[in-house]
């Protein structure tokens, strides 16, 4: 099946374009930084991320950073926007396929995530991570859920 999205190394410039859906904002919000804040520190400390466009709109940005220099595991991130919601289908496909390349790579997949941003967590459960219990995280102390995949 053919993706609908352009997929094209992401920049400052997607990140300022993204219209993010509600819950995307609050998780940023809840980390205590604002929406261009927190997603230059993600694009700054990524090892790769790509951003998906939906006939021109930045649907999401996917991306991903290393646990450690010395290895052994790392940390995939996407937020989405409001266009995500006409290719949801294909955007799991997508993310799917990218976490085949990472297993194949790291030993360990894990990352917070806002423990109120429930779609996301089912998300990621379908995609084969475990939820843990919400623990206080970031810079404000809001709960977040860990969520992880041991690759083996």
């Amino acid at each position: 099946m053919t993706s609908p999205f352009v997929i094209e190394p992401a920049t400052m410039d997607h990140a300022r374009r993204i219209r993010l859906r509600p819950a995307d904002a609050r998780e940023i919000a809840a980390l205590g930084y604002t929406q261009e804040e927190g997603l230059q520190l993600s694009l700054h400390r990524a090892l790769w991320a790509d951003a998906y466009l939906l006939e021109g709109e930045v649907a999401a940005i996917l991306g991903f950073s290393l646990t450690s220099l010395l290895g052994g595991g790392g940390q995939p991130w996407f937020v989405t926007g409001l266009p995500i919601e006409r290719a949801k289908k294909s955007f799991v496909r997508e993310c799917r396929r990218r976490l085949v390349e990472l297993r194949a790579r790291y030993g360990r997949l894990a990352n917070f995530v806002h423990a109120d941003y429930a779609e996301s967590l089912e998300l990621l459960r379908r995609l084969g991570f475990t939820i843990g219990r919400p623990q206080p995280f970031g810079r404000l102390g809001q709960p977040f859920c860990l969520v992880e995949m041991e690759v083996s």
